[in-house]
């Protein structure tokens, strides 16, 4: 009996071969041209949520997140971006992600942080971190400029407390929105990372562990949150027992 011939494998077209780069800067150059059609598909997929938004309403984006498998947090910021930035406000230069960093600074203070990233030349991750230093510098003297005002209405309202009460009614609702934004945005973080593809590489204890990790967060934050509210509990309480 002659041997049967075994059938060819099919192993594919095989592996495409490397393109030649006339220099490194040739390379770079390329590299900048694939960032610069990703940036631009960003663009348009951001465009493309707010006019469903605008054609068919905000359950429109909860929609695309179940059906499309994008988390909320991920629509969130390319809904920011695009609201944020029409395309005439767009710098040429500068991809999609820059301007995302940008997006929650003040207008002005975006603007300039932008042109600075522009024309220095600036990485995403370099443009993220001046809008975290911007961010904070600015909250940290809104909240001293607060403070200041607060000082002086209780220096002069002694004769009169309410004035001083509503000024305390005012920073706490500023608080409480400060909280809810922070919260907000770490909450987004969370929720990608469980939609994303971040977890496929983590298994068993690995996954348990984060797991477990944000869980504890989670309760120092309650727990922490909840001593304040005792404190304006325990004052309000204190007002009207005077009363």
């Amino acid at each position: 009996m002659s041997a049967r011939a075994r059938p060819a494998l099919d192993t594919g077209p095989g592996p495409v071969p490397a393109p030649n780069y006339a220099s490194r800067e040739d390379w770079l150059a390329t590299g900048r041209a694939i960032l610069d059609v990703r940036s631009s598909a960003s663009w348009s997929f951001a465009d493309w949520l707010i006019a469903g938004e605008d054609a068919f309403g905000g359950d429109t984006l909860r929609d695309v997140a179940d059906r499309l498998g994008i988390s909320p947090g991920k629509i969130s910021d390319y809904r920011l971006a695009a609201r944020t930035y029409p395309p005439f406000r767009r710098l040429n230069g500068l991809g999609f992600s820059h301007h995302l960093e940008a997006a929650r600074l003040p207008e002005t203070e975006r603007d300039d942080l932008l042109v600075a990233a522009a024309e220095g030349g600036w990485s995403v991750a370099r443009t993220r971190a001046a809008a975290r230093e911007i961010s904070l510098e600015g909250k940290v003297k809104r909240q001293a400029a607060e403070i200041a005002e607060l000082r002086r209405a209780l220096a002069g309202a002694k004769s009169d407390p309410r004035d001083v009460a509503e000024q305390a009614r005012l920073r706490l609702a500023a608080s409480r929105r400060l909280i809810r934004d922070e919260a907000g945005r770490a909450a987004a973080i969370v929720e990608e990372v469980a939609a994303g593809e971040m977890l496929v590489g983590l298994h068993g204890n690995a996954r348990r562990g984060l797991a477990r990790g944000m869980r504890r967060e989670v309760d120092r934050m309650a727990a922490e949150v909840n001593l304040v509210i005792d404190r304006v509990a325990a004052a309000a309480d204190a007002i009207e027992g005077a009363a």
